[in-house]
């Protein structure tokens, strides 16, 4: 839902002059959204892993072994690919300067 907001300023500031605030403030929210994502992930892993003999990683790959069907297709792959992808455009943004 952050990630939405965030993506809807650009054209609502090019459509109306009362958002164009927002636009400048853009950046820090796209930080603030990598930070919520890291932090669920690392709450979502410690519910579901907690009392795991293998480390967290491990067994958020090992957990769903069915490859064959669709229905078996590991949705933790993408979700860690979308993870890291909002992490690193985090750490560009975080990064940047208005100069």
């Amino acid at each position: 839902m952050m990630l939405t907001v965030i993506l809807c300023i650009g054209p609502l500031a090019r459509l109306d002059d009362r958002f164009r605030p927002l636009l400048y403030s853009r950046r820090h929210f796209g930080v603030m959204t990598a930070f919520v994502a890291l932090t669920h992930a690392s709450y979502i892993l410690n519910w579901y892993f907690s009392f795991s003999s293998l480390s967290k990683i491990e067994n958020l790959f090992m957990a769903n072994t069915n490859l064959r069907q669709l229905a078996g297709l590991q949705f933790e792959l993408f979700r860690i690919l979308a993870l890291l992808a909002l992490l690193g455009l985090g750490v560009l943004v975080s990064t940047s300067q208005d100069f």
